[in-house]
């Protein structure tokens, strides 16, 4: 490749990075939960950023076995985000159920998928919440 392609491609390519940070930046949640300060997301996948309804079942921190309405705050191929009012431990196995629409209650149809999986990472943060990232393990339409 010649020396003009090789440097317009890396330009090109760094101009793509530089859009790709700033569309997805995050300056941090008001409920504490993730860091003030700006970073760069650093996904292969895109990730969808909507409040779709979730009940979580398995067991907390405590051994206490819990199902519980939460709202996602990120869904993604491999995984989500989610926050509990429970401290969950990590490597604690989780059962989720989705339903892919953010309307209120059952007014439209929306498919409903069913998760498996691993808890990543348990970030307490403000009114006794706590930010879970878990790895889906299996998944399937229900």
């Amino acid at each position: 490749m010649n020396s003009y392609l090789l440097r317009n491609s890396r330009m090109t390519r760094n101009k793509d990075l530089e859009l790709q940070a700033k569309a997805h930046t995050s300056t941090g949640a008001e409920d504490g939960l993730s860091s003030p300060r700006r970073r760069i997301e650093r996904r292969r996948n895109p990730r969808l950023y909507e409040p779709f309804p979730a009940k979580v079942r398995g067991e907390d921190a405590d051994g206490e076995s819990f199902e519980i309405d939460a709202v996602l705050d990120n869904l993604g191929p491999g995984g989500l985000y989610v926050r509990l009012g429970r401290n969950v431990s990590r490597g604690a196995k989780l059962f989720l159920t989705v339903r892919l629409s953010a309307a209120p209650g059952n007014t439209v149809f929306a498919p409903l998928l069913g998760f498996c999986g691993m808890v990543q990472r348990s970030e307490p943060g403000t009114y006794g919440r706590y930010g879970l990232a878990v790895l889906f393990t299996h998944q399937r339409f229900l």
